[in-house]
């Protein structure tokens, strides 16, 4: 036989026999296998805004200074337990220099807990803000987002992060 159709039928194989649990079970079991990486990842009711930032001395001198939050993941571990993994950038000329942070946190409720190298920094997250604004013909009164900002030691590296979180 030819290697090729050899590679395309065991590859074809594999396909058909891994998918095969997928399908056992009702639509909802379906369409929650299908979105368990999405949720894992995304589910989290926490949102990090582009105005963090980190403070970073990793070698000294020429790459010193504030780096931009470039992108985050948050990955849910188990319940209530999060992973938040944080990539910082910083553009000096035509150099860029990168820096990736990681922290295990837990949320419930209204505390939520960063684990660094220099221990555990719990803190309280404030209630939501209601905000009322007049109208022509009424009011109308929206509530405002929970809000945090915190300022935590990095890992790995001499410096700090701060951050700024919604809580949905």
């Amino acid at each position: 036989m030819n290697k090729f159709l050899k590679i395309y039928l065991l590859a074809s194989y594999f396909l058909l026999f891994s998918y095969i649990p997928v399908y056992s079970g009702n639509k909802e079991q379906i369409l929650r296998e299908f979105f368990k990486e999405e949720e894992r990842r995304y589910g989290a009711n926490i949102e990090i805004l582009q105005d963090s930032y980190g403070d970073f001395n990793p070698i000294g001198g020429f790459a010193d200074g504030r780096y931009k939050l470039e992108k985050y993941i948050i990955y849910q571990v188990d319940v209530n337990i999060y992973k938040i993994n944080l990539v910082f950038v910083k553009k000096k000329g035509i150099f860029r220099y990168f820096q990736k942070v990681s922290y295990p946190v837990w949320y419930k409720n209204d505390i939520v807990v960063f684990l660094t190298p220099k221990g555990k920094y719990r803190f309280q997250i404030p209630e939501s803000d209601i905000i009322i604004k007049k109208e022509k013909d009424g009011y109308i009164i929206r509530r405002r987002k929970r809000e945090l900002r915190v300022d935590l030691p990095a890992p790995n590296i001499r410096g700090k992060v701060h951050l700024h979180l919604i809580f949905k």
